[in-house]
């Protein structure tokens, strides 16, 4: 899922430096796994017997997973950079009942709901796998670095059955530890000490000089990002981040505006966390060193620290800007 514009846009990925792209760019395309096209470089690859349902002939993932495992061969007797945004799981949770890792979760005392959302985790770690696999095969295992990640928190916490964000609160869509926190696993064999686990807060743009610095390329200048090559090597000294921040405006898409109310806000400032959870709402404050599940407010308690992230919501708060889209065929919300 590449999310970030639609056909026939200048957002498109292979108007920004990729040679090759496969899958979905609309995100609510995305909501389906038997889609009865995809995408490549912005020509349609049909699907046939898919009819953009729950069922179909062809698994969309199975036909990205191909997709990625072809263009590592292709590409492996030269440098490459593979960015495999997977969608499982996302939009309409659905796993093939064939696919083995159904038959593990099946018979669980879960709403179905959880048991096709742990399958297609089960299914996405089961190909990370064999990426690591293809890769050996490949003899590329020892000069590939490998990066697995999250867009945000869980869509659904499932509590009594996966509980997908314990012991965060909050989940996807929200400004709490469930939203925006979430792992990173790093791996570049003989290189990254294995075993490791660092809490050292970053984020995406982060990624980028990272990345640069551990191929020994130059990092450009002007970049939000900081690399966190020191973290990863377990030597040097790792540059931090004054603060981060976060913003999610909720949109009326029938009206093309983002609502006046509906600005939700968090500034992170060493352990110091304060969240904003609607536009007007008071500021709440946590101690994340001692509240990591963020049970306990303590903004009436430090009002110096509130005055100190209220000053820091100001100065990093941007002006929404009106999610603009080609014009869609009828009844459709992507092309």
């Amino acid at each position: 899922k590449w999310g970030l514009g639609d056909v026939g846009t200048t957002g498109v990925p292979e108007r920004h430096g990729f040679n090759t792209f496969f899958g979905y760019y609309h995100q609510v395309h995305a909501h389906t796994y038997y889609p009865s096209y995809l995408w490549r470089n912005s020509e349609k690859i049909e699907l046939p017997g898919n009819n953009d349902g729950d069922e179909g002939k062809i698994y969309s993932h199975y036909r990205i997973f191909e997709e990625t495992c072809n263009f590592i061969r292709k590409n492996s007797n030269r440098p490459f950079f593979c960015y495999a945004p997977w969608t499982l799981p996302h939009g309409r949770y659905t796993i093939p009942q064939e696919d083995p890792v159904w038959k593990v979760y099946q018979d669980k005392r879960w709403s179905n709901s959880a048991k096709v959302a742990a399958a297609m985790i089960s299914l996405f770690d089961r190909h990370v796998g064999q990426l690591l696999q293809l890769l050996q095969a490949l003899d590329l295992d020892d000069n590939t670095i490998i990066m697995v990640s999250s867009d945000h928190g869980a869509g659904f916490r499932f509590e009594g059955e996966l509980d997908s964000c314990q012991p965060l609160r909050g989940q996807k869509r929200t400004m709490y530890e469930g939203g925006i926190r979430v792992p990173t696993i790093v791996r570049w064999k003989n290189q990254i000490p294995q075993d490791q686990v660092s809490d050292h807060p970053w984020y995406f743009p982060d990624i980028m000089p990272t990345l640069l610095d551990l191929a020994d390329l130059p990092v450009p200048k002007g970049i939000d990002g900081i690399s966190i090559t020191p973290t990863l090597k377990n030597r040097g000294e790792q540059k931090k981040h004054d603060h981060l921040y976060w913003a999610l405006p909720l949109y009326d898409f029938g009206k093309r505006e983002f609502k006046p109310e509906g600005l939700m806000e968090a500034v992170r400032k060493d352990n110091w966390k304060a969240v904003r959870p609607l536009t007007n709402a008071p500021i709440e404050l946590y101690n994340l060193s001692h509240d990591i599940s963020e049970e306990h407010n303590v903004a009436d308690q430090w009002p110096n620290i509130i005055g100190q992230m209220n000053s820091l919501l100001r100065q990093a708060r941007t002006a929404g800007h009106p999610q603009i889209e080609p014009k869609m065929p009828e009844g459709k919300r992507y092309r």
